[in-house]
């Protein structure tokens, strides 16, 4: 199982991908649009179905997530 914590502002976000080992695996800074957002997922060098996710939101997480 990986862990992605996503810092989640208004206009862009902070994406880290660890291991279950805190092993940081990937970082990206990340524009908050859908569309990004949908490509960003495809490009994890995981499969999202391995993944939890953990979102520190200032505001507008729903649509994340």
């Amino acid at each position: 199982m990986y862990t992605l914590g996503i810092d989640l502002h208004k206009k862009s976000s902070v994406w880290i991908l660890i291991d279950a080992e805190r092993t940081e695996l990937w970082k990206e800074d990340v524009l908050c649009s859908p569309t990004y957002i949908s490509t960003i997922i495809k490009s994890l060098p995981v499969s999202p179905r391995e993944i939890q996710v953990a979102i520190e939101p200032i505001g507008g997480w729903r649509w994340v997530s």
